[in-house]
């Protein structure tokens, strides 16, 4: 894969490290390199954890969720998001205002500091076997094209609110920035159409006995609107016995209000496609005027 485009020129062959200093314009906003392809970022779209043993220790506490099995495949469809550095230099300033009490680790980059694309799930964490995992991938392409081929323009949506949400076994809490619609010419609501692919990927999880996301939470009303409970995780942390992470409000300090505030109205996140990573593999399904998707294996902020 190509990552970066040279000049086909050969009239300069002198190696960059020889350049005079007076050639490096420090005065650049931006580097020259082009940005990363998606097919690039796919490999990296989420943390893959390979190892068949599970070591809370190295993992600040968490343990697997998902036990690794042979012939398993853990399974999730989301949409993702890779904040630009503006965006996710605001990101880290929120939590770095967070009351140290938080214990919050963060999830915008890796321990190396290397920043990592952030999602909105769309499914719960599935594990399929390997005589499934075709099937399901064909199985949730056909469930989800019906709502994102009519669209001419991404998903775009904005924070709202910063909450924790817990999984499934409360074994762990996340810091999450719920979301809401954008202020932008849009076809459908983004919330509503969350709500179709969510409705789309649950249902196809449960033609293959897999656990359904957000179905075990009260419904509003008793309607199918899980409108609340669509987030980005930008942190977690471990629960304590001194303090309970689901009734905590965060108590937020005028620092983190301040922040938080600018982000639910300058910043808007916009998703152009539905990916599906089983095991290794990603396959996104764009969304928008692009209707041909890909398989690889391995926003605005003003």
């Amino acid at each position: 894969m190509t990552l970066v485009s040279y000049s086909d020129s050969e009239e300069d062959d002198e190696p960059v490290a020889k350049r005079p200093r007076k050639d490096i314009d420090h005065n650049k906003d931006d580097d020259d390199l082009p940005p990363l392809p998606a097919s690039f970022l796919n490999l990296y779209s989420s943390s893959v954890r390979v190892s068949n043993t599970d070591d809370p220790s190295l993992h600040h506490g968490r343990k697997r969720v998902v036990k690794h099995v042979e012939g398993n495949w853990p399974t999730h469809v989301y949409l993702e998001w890779l904040p630009s550095p503006a965006e996710h230099d605001k990101l880290n300033e929120l939590l770095k205002a967070l009351p140290e009490s938080s214990n919050v680790h963060s999830l915008l980059q890796t321990p190396l500091q290397v920043p990592l694309p952030l999602h909105i799930s769309l499914s719960a964490p599935l594990v399929l076997r390997t005589g499934n995992k075709d099937a399901f991938l064909e199985t949730i392409t056909e469930a989800v094209n019906p709502v994102i081929r009519s669209l001419r323009h991404p998903i775009a949506v904005r924070p709202a609110s910063l909450s924790w949400h817990g999984n499934d076994d409360s074994s762990r809490y996340f810091l999450v920035l719920r979301v809401q619609d954008a202020e932008q010419a849009q076809e459908t609501s983004a919330l509503t159409l969350l709500n179709q692919l969510l409705k789309a990927s649950n249902k196809a999880a449960q033609e293959f006995n897999q656990p359904q996301l957000y179905t075990k939470l009260k419904r509003q009303a008793g309607s199918h609107d899980f409108s609340p409970y669509f987030h980005i995780s930008i942190g977690w942390s471990l629960p304590s016995a001194d303090r309970n992470l689901e009734d905590d409000n965060l108590k937020l300090q005028p620092a983190v209000e301040s922040i938080l505030k600018e982000l639910c109205e300058n910043m808007v996140v916009a998703f152009d496609a539905v990916k599906i990573r089983i095991g290794q593999t990603v396959t996104a399904l764009p969304i928008g005027s692009k209707h041909t998707h890909s398989k690889t294996k391995g926003g605005v902020f003003s």
